[in-house]
């Protein structure tokens, strides 16, 4: 279902110029998900600029039952992006894909990570001369490692 607006799939499609362009960019993304007590409901693709102005949309439960639901601000609070890399909702960013790696590869992406853990205070100075929306993600990532290292659960 994500998929359905081909730019909410994949690598973004373009670098972000400022807050503003990302949070257009972010408008356009497709919501199709809602939670009403502890059941998911899943409907047709919806951008989210457009989901708060629908007085009502039909969506299912995973079980097949049809209910007419009013769409609500707390729906974003599980809405998420289906780019490679996100950030979430929960503070953190998620790498995706990752697991595609060919077998002789397999750690490839565990060792980009530990390195960059390994070489924070050299990443943070690359990156403190670079726009903070080309690298938002690595900053994020950053951030939830620096957390991390803070509470000694690396």
């Amino acid at each position: 279902m994500h998929g359905v607006f081909e730019e909410n799939a994949g690598v973004f499609p373009k670098v972000f110029e400022n807050e503003d362009d990302y949070f257009s960019y972010l408008s356009e993304t497709a919501i199709f998900t809602a939670t009403r007590g502890e059941v998911t409901y899943y409907f047709e693709p919806i951008r989210a600029k457009d989901y708060l102005n629908k007085p009502a949309i039909q969506a299912w439960s995973i079980h097949g039952k049809e209910v007419s639901i009013q769409p609500s601000e707390d729906d974003f609070q599980t809405h998420r992006s289906y780019q490679f890399q996100d950030l979430t909702t929960r503070g953190t960013v998620e790498f995706r894909s990752v697991c595609t790696q060919p077998f002789s590869a397999t750690f490839v992406p565990a060792a980009l990570h530990l390195g960059l853990l390994v070489n924070l205070e050299a990443l943070e100075s690359i990156l403190k001369g670079t726009s903070l929306f080309e690298v938002m993600i690595i900053l994020e990532f950053v951030a939830c490692f620096r957390k991390r290292k803070s509470q000694r659960l690396i």
